[in-house]
């Protein structure tokens, strides 16, 4: 991403992670859990960009409200969540590696809910054993 934007901010809730951070990709590096974030008096931005994260949360309304306050009138955030794909009717299901599968149409409900217009959902996989589905959202209101 470093090529297409000026200012970066990368974010973590384990310090030993943030650390690995390579020098030079971030201006900015932040170590929080995803719904303290907004209060932390980060600058917004156009876009946010997260892989990997989603699936350890449960309902995903509250993580997407607390990130559209970083986001300026019409910006994106891209993600990808583990895919839920079987025939029971809850809307997410914890995996046995400890993280949770979403049906692609609960994350829509939740991000609408939170303020996003959805402009794209892909599948793709996730794992040899997992499928995927990459959001694209703009924040509307």
């Amino acid at each position: 991403m470093r090529p297409y934007v000026k200012y970066q901010i990368g974010t973590d809730l384990s310090e030993k992670f943030a650390s690995l951070a390579t020098t030079g990709i971030y201006d900015e590096i932040v170590i929080a859990d995803g719904l303290e974030l907004k209060n932390m008096g980060l600058r917004r931005g156009h876009l946010i960009y997260s892989s990997a994260v989603f699936q350890y949360f449960n309902n995903l309304e509250p993580i997407f409200s607390s990130l559209r306050e970083l986001l300026l009138e019409g910006g994106l955030m891209v993600f990808d969540t583990v895919c839920k794909r079987d025939d029971d009717s809850m809307p997410y299901s914890l995996m046995s590696i400890q993280a949770y599968a979403h049906t692609p149409e609960f994350v829509s409900q939740c991000a609408e809910e939170a303020g996003f217009k959805v402009l794209a959902c892909k599948n793709g996989r996730y794992s040899e054993h997992y499928e995927s589905s990459i959001f694209l959202l703009q924040r509307v209101h």
